[in-house]
């Protein structure tokens, strides 16, 4: 990749209105995420692992919406 153009950083630094289906599918990934993180909670013992592990699920559904939001449209 070389280096980042002024029309990458707008795309990525504006605020994206989600349009048609995008906020229903945003929620989708939301309610899978949370459940996701609802089964492994109840199948590991509170720790700092599981802790790193739920931050890596808010991460994940933060860069799951944000594709949806950036690369549509």
């Amino acid at each position: 990749m070389g280096k980042p153009t002024r029309e990458y950083l707008t795309n990525r630094y504006m605020h994206h209105v989600l349009v048609g289906d995008q906020a229903s599918r945003c929620e989708r990934i939301r309610q899978q995420i949370f459940a996701t993180a609802m089964i492994c909670v109840e199948l590991t013992p509170a720790s700092l692992e599981q802790a790193l592990a739920l931050d890596a699920l808010d991460h994940a559904m933060m860069l799951f919406n944000t594709a949806i939001a950036r690369n549509e449209g």
